[in-house]
């Protein structure tokens, strides 16, 4: 849901510059999401239908100028299988926040009903509007 709902608010700025993948830790390739997050996403106007999952891999990595991630267990995971990239890895809740959350972790809804998936979409939603801004002035500065 994280990758859909960025990539719609990037869309909605018209930021064709910056590119969004999701990855997981323990992700089997090629799944598809969940029906139940499919069907709360586009009840917000985003489409995760044709989305397939991957398992973050090395050459994901190179390519990454920013690694956010859900869960601290996830950065220590991302970080000790590639601390070569430890600098692009950061806590989604915690990436430029001035007034870090007490808990950075967003709950994984997989397995739970919608109310909750429902939940977990909203609490993302915010993150994604926080940060949007910051990643379309972080890729033009890139550009010179």
């Amino acid at each position: 849901m994280a990758e859909g709902i960025l990539k719609a608010r990037l869309a909605e700025q018209g930021a064709q510059m910056v590119h969004v993948k999701s990855a997981g830790i323990g992700a089997m390739d090629g799944m598809p999401a969940s029906f139940i997050g499919v069907s709360v996403s586009r009840m917000h106007n985003v489409n995760i239908m044709h989305h397939r999952s991957q398992q973050v891999t090395k050459k994901l990595m190179d390519k990454s100028d920013l690694v956010l991630v859900m869960a601290e267990n996830h950065m220590n995971y991302m970080n000790e299988k590639f601390p070569q990239h430890a600098h692009k890895v950061h806590l989604l809740k915690n990436y430029g926040n001035d007034d870090p959350p007490e808990d950075p972790n967003v709950f994984d809804p997989i397995g739970s009903d919608a109310e909750i998936y429902e939940e977990v979409f909203l609490g993302l939603e915010v993150e994604m509007d926080r940060i949007t801004s910051m990643l379309i002035n972080s890729s033009m500065d890139k550009m010179g």
